[in-house]
């Protein structure tokens, strides 16, 4: 099982470290920006060399120099690397660039014009710092205008762990679940609900539930309100439901879901207001198939949730089986969404936190 919060390994390794300096990884070999070096603007030295490593010795004995464009036998000693992108750059077949190890960006970050670009939610003059969520993301330049997997460390929070952002008009999300397909099985354990589970990293499909603690963590830091979207197969009718001040209590209150007012989307959507299903669920503690504070509410519905402990279990249940059919076919173990939608059947549904 994959605890995002603890989860630090790179989404994608860009470098690795070569030749004879690999011991104390003095110079990486940017593997990304194959027959791509440093234009000739930031070229402020070249030479001939008898060998790479000659031409690399040159470089480590200059604080000015970043990396190295080699061509046997030429060496061009840069003041800028190659980043992300592979920008700035030009190509050039036969060459390679070899950026230096001592670059002052941390946390994979990248020279650009000597300043550091960061990325993976790590943000400040050397990449040193971490984004508290997806609103502070949005505020820094290199994380605008994306979709990106990042790191996040909100105020309450003792590790950093991973969310999908997006800023959409000007309202920036945090997803805490996506249900497009059923190749992922929302039917889990507590451990599972509390930590997250499914593909982030979209590897496969991109069904998620980022976790409880999380869900916690993040709304216990900042003022958020829950959006909740439901769509048909081909995006032609889109319904939101909206609750402002949305908060998830801690483990030791069993994650109890609490809200101040249902709201209908102000903007014009293709199919429109949702409705509010949510209600009968408000201030319920979460319920899984082998923790269930309920009669029997997540084997019968095949989901966690937070299932009213009285009566009816739930008027939503959002991660259900989504099923083929355009009508609700009759079972409490589908997705369905009952006001204000009645028996119609969702095909995509997405769930995400945006500020207040």
């Amino acid at each position: 099982m994959v605890r995002w919060n603890f989860l630090w390994c790179a989404i994608v390794t860009t470098f690795i470290c070569l030749n004879a300096d690999i011991q104390t990884c003095r110079f990486k070999h940017n593997q990304i920006c194959t027959a791509k070096i440093v234009p000739p603007q930031n070229v402020y030295q070249q030479f001939y060399v008898r060998s790479l490593t000659e031409c690399l010795q040159h470089c480590r004995t200059q604080t000015a120099c970043l990396s190295v464009n080699y061509g046997e036998p030429e060496c061009q000693l840069t003041n800028a690397t190659l980043d992300a992108y592979c920008k700035p750059s030009i190509d050039y077949p036969g060459w390679k660039n070899y950026e230096s190890c001592h670059s002052p960006c941390k946390n994979g970050g990248y020279l650009v014009n000597n300043t550091c670009w960061c990325n993976g939610g790590f943000y400040g003059a050397q990449c040193e710092q971490i984004v508290t969520d997806c609103t502070h993301a949005s505020s820094i330049p290199f994380y605008q205008n994306q979709r990106p997997l990042i790191l996040v460390k909100p105020a309450l929070a003792s590790q950093p762990f991973y969310v999908i952002c997006e800023d959409r008009y000007g309202a920036p999300r945090t997803y805490v679940q996506i249900h497009i397909t059923n190749q992922t099985n929302f039917n889990r354990s507590w451990e599972e609900y509390k930590w997250g589970f499914g593909d982030m990293f979209a590897t496969s499909s991109n069904d998620f539930w980022l976790g409880n603690e999380q869900m916690h963590l993040l709304t216990n830091s900042r003022n958020f309100k829950l959006v909740i979207e439901m769509d048909s197969a081909d995006w032609g009718l889109v319904y939101k439901a909206i609750y402002t001040q949305f908060q998830i209590y801690s483990e030791a209150s069993e994650y109890r879901l609490n809200y101040n007012m249902y709201q209908p989307p102000t903007e014009s959507l293709s199919g429109g207001a949702l409705g509010d299903s949510l209600y009968h669920n408000k201030d319920q503690i979460f319920s899984t198939y082998d923790h269930d504070n309920t009669n029997g509410c997540p084997a019968h519905f095949n989901s966690g949730w937070w299932f009213n402990t009285v009566d009816n279990c739930t008027y939503a249940n959002p991660n259900g089986i989504l099923t083929t059919s355009p009508t609700r076919l009759g079972i409490d173990a589908e997705a369905y969404w009952t006001f204000d939608r009645h028996d119609w059947s969702p095909k995509i549904v997405q769930i995400w936190l945006e500020a207040a």
